[in-house]
């Protein structure tokens, strides 16, 4: 899948960022860092991207950022 968000249920951040592509059915991914596997795929993605924190947004496979940085470029835009 070419979207993806790295996040975990916890964190309202992401839940803003999942909530928008679920309500402008933009496909997606969702990857949950709370699980093992989540985990090393987000660990991963942060050592490649020098970005710690989450949510981690990916669009078309490009690494976008996380909350702010996606609704900056892609907020206003109810498909991708």
């Amino acid at each position: 899948m070419p979207n993806k968000i790295i996040g975990a249920d916890y964190c309202p951040y992401c839940a803003k960022v999942k909530s928008h592509f679920i309500k402008n059915n933009i496909p997606f991914e969702w990857i949950d860092t709370e699980t093992s596997e989540g985990a090393a795929i987000r660990e991963e993605e942060s050592s490649k991207h020098k970005y710690d924190t989450i949510p981690m947004v990916f669009i078309d496979d490009k690494f976008i950022g996380g909350c702010d940085d996606f609704f900056a470029k892609y907020g206003k835009q109810s498909h991708l």
